[in-house]
């Protein structure tokens, strides 16, 4: 949600968006790539520093 509020400051975040329906897509979305991507693939994400992740979410 605090990504959220920072990309779209104008929006009221809490009152336009289910805080249940992106917990929820996100718990399929994740679900989805356990079953398509290898546990190799996650390593760049895994082992990367708060500076690079954040870098790339806000890609």
């Amino acid at each position: 949600m605090a990504a959220l509020r920072v990309t779209h400051p104008e929006v009221d975040i809490e009152q336009e968006v289910s805080a249940y329906y992106i917990a929820n897509e996100m718990a399929n979305m994740a679900e989805s790539l356990d079953k398509i991507i290898d546990a190799e693939d996650w390593l760049p994400i895994v082992e990367a520093d708060d500076k690079t992740m954040v870098g790339w979410l806000l890609l």
